[in-house]
Parts: C-alpha cells; sequence; structure tokens
C-alpha cells in the first residue's frame, strides 16, 4: 500500500522489473526477512538502530502490524483496529506510525509511542493514512476528503496541513526526513504515478528514469530516495536516488521487488514477491 502495506494490495502496485543496464553500478546486499508464522511479510520503515516496521499476513489473511528489533518480533495492532492493521514508519526514537481498518471500513492513522495509541488524521477527513514520522515527530500520510479526493497531510504536533501537488488530481505524502523535505507521489489527469520532493514551498519531479510510472516510498536525512517503478513493459524493480543518480535493483530477475523504507546506514527494505503476487516476503538490504 503506498503505504499502508497495504501498498502491495493496491492496483497501482500490480507489477514491476527491470533494465539495470541504464543503471550506474552499486552493490546491493539482501537478506530476506519472515515473520514466523506468516504466510506474507512486508518490511516498510527501518530506522537507525536497525529496528524494522512493517506487515504480516497470519493464516486467516488478517494483516498485523510488527516492529523487528534484533530477534525479537512485537505484533502492533491498533486496539481500535476491526481487522487489518500496518506499520508504514518508524523514528529514531521509536515512535511508530501506520493504518487501520475500522469496524466502518474506513483506513484511519495512528501513532504509536510509549505503549499508547492515537488516531492521525485531519479531523476533516473521511479516511487517512499514517505513512512516515521524522525525529521531531512531524507526521506526513494521505486522507480522503468528503468529495472522494485524496491529499497528502503534515502534522506537526498541532495542526494539519494539506499537501496538493500542482494540478494533481491525487496527491500521497510518504515520506519526511528531519530537514522536513517531503516526499510525494501524486497523479494528475491521466493514470500515471510520479514523484517529487516538496520543500514546503516548490515541488521538484525525481521520476525514475525511463519509468511508465514511478512510487518514491521513503527518504533519509542524507536525501536518499527509495523507489519502487513500472517499467514500460510492466516488469517491476526498485531504485535509490542518491547524490543525485539512481541506482536500480532487485532480490533476483524472477520475483517482483519494491523499495519501501531507508535509514541514514545504508540499508534498504521493502517486499519482493513472486510474479502470481500470492506470496510475499521482506528484504533488509545494504548498499
Amino acid at each position: 500500500m503506498s503505504k499502508p502495506s497495504l501498498r502491495l494490495l493496491a492496483a497501482v502496485l500490480a507489477a514491476f522489473v527491470a533494465s539495470a543496464a541504464s543503471s550506474p553500478t552499486l552493490t546491493f546486499k539482501f537478506k530476506t526477512i519472515k515473520i514466523p508464522g506468516a504466510f506474507y511479510t512486508e518490511v516498510d520503515g527501518v530506522n537507525n538502530l536497525g529496528v524494522m516496521v512493517g506487515v504480516y499476513a497470519d493464516n486467516n489473511t488478517s494483516t498485523h502490524g510488527f516492529m523487528l528489533s534484533g530477534q525479537k518480533v512485537t505484533t502492533i495492532d491498533d486496539p481500535k483496529a476491526a481487522e487489518n492493521t500496518g506499520c508504514s514508519g518508524i523514528n529514531n526514537g521509536g515512535a511508530i506510525v501506520g493504518t487501520y481498518l475500522d469496524s466502518g471500513g474506513n483506513w484511519r492513522g495512528f501513532l504509536y509511542r510509549d505503549h499508547h495509541f492515537s488516531d492521525i488524521g485531519p479531523p476533516w477527513s473521511m479516511s487517512a493514512s499514517a505513512n512516515a514520522i521524522n525525529d521531531k515527530g512531524k507526521i506526513v500520510g494521505r486522507y480522503t476528503d468528503s468529495g472522494g479526493a485524496v491529499h497528502g497531510f503534515l502534522w506537526n504536533g498541532e495542526s494539519y496541513k494539506t499537501i496538493d501537488a500542482p494540478g494533481a488530481t491525487f496527491s500521497d505524502a510518504v515520506g519526511i526526513n528531519n530537514g522536513g523535505t517531503i516526499v510525494v507521489n501524486w497523479v494528475r489527469t491521466s493514470p500515471h504515478y510520479h514523484s517529487s520532493l516538496y520543500d514546503g514551498s516548490k515541488f521538484q519531479r525525481i521520476d525514475v528514469p525511463d519509468a511508465y510510472e514511478t512510487f518514491a516510498s521513503a527518504i533519509n536525512n542524507r536525501g536518499d530516495v527509495v523507489f519502487s517503478w513500472v517499467s514500460r513493459n510492466y516488469g517491476d524493480y526498485g531504485a535509490l536516488l542518491s547524490g543525485g543518480k539512481y541506482y536500480k535493483f532487485s532480490v533476483s530477475r524472477d520475483v517482483y521487488t519494491f523499495g519501501l523504507g531507508i535509514n541514514d546506514q545504508h540499508v534498504i527494505v521493502g517486499l519482493f514477491s513472486n510474479r502470481t503476487l500470492n506470496n510475499g516476503y521482506g528484504y533488509r538490504a545494504t548498499y
């Protein structure tokens, strides 16, 4: 889910792969992450201590949020959830954001801090998702208004600010670093997704070169951005923007790869799946 993990379940992330030929060289070393007993594991965020958060599905196909610290797995389910919960991001203080499905069938964002859950999302929204949190406690996400339009938002701890890319019919704020730079995915009139950096006043386009569609996922304090993207042949791949260069990557040739989270220690996390999309495993990659 663009974020909630539920990213994979969104139709827009149906397929991906790619041409490494146009990419500069960078070595990525992958390790599979799987929650014991789960048939699906997705890693959405990682902090500088290496603590990971994400989503797993049990045998009943319900999804649960989780935190993985070393070998210890902690399930994180919002008590207001009717069923599905997913964790999307974690900061260096251990505060976690995510999304749950309420009893009315609407998605709600949450903040989990000091063993306490609180709802996140503009009070005028019909539904909302909390996607990322920085060390200053600022949270970004998306919400749906009463007319069904989707907007990004920034919560600064006191008030909400709507974030809409210029001319966009859909905007989703998916990442924020400590400098306040925000990553936004957006759509105009065509169904093709694009990505931009937003500094509070202007947007800078950062689409992956030669991509049919681009989905940025997270930004670290170095300014590195991790992506998932769709090729023009409808293959699927991850990508990293670092030092002004794009590096494309995949766990292997035979799987879809989604880049979902990044920290300041050259670690990327995400999801890979077989091409039928009927299973999924998390990964941790160093670069």
